[in-house]
């Protein structure tokens, strides 16, 4: 998948982007994951935490793109 790198995460924050490039998941430290769709002017749907008091570490897409899979220091 792309590579990206920007402020957000700079602020602790994770970014992932699918590998149709179409896709871009972004996670703050405190399970808030959102899904952007680049194609699609609305707004991301939020995606419900499971480990509210866990920093997310990672954040990414799988080959196919179907899933995103997050990661904490648990």
């Amino acid at each position: 998948p792309p590579t990206y790198s920007s402020r957000y995460e700079d602020c602790g924050g994770k970014v992932a982007v699918s590998p149709d490039g179409v896709r871009v998941a972004t996670g703050r430290r405190v399970w808030d994951i959102s899904l952007w769709s680049l194609d699609r002017p609305v707004g991301p749907i939020r995606l419900p935490g499971l480990a509210r008091d866990r920093s997310i570490r990672g954040l990414t897409f799988t080959a196919d793109g179907s899933q995103v899979l997050a990661a904490s220091t648990d």
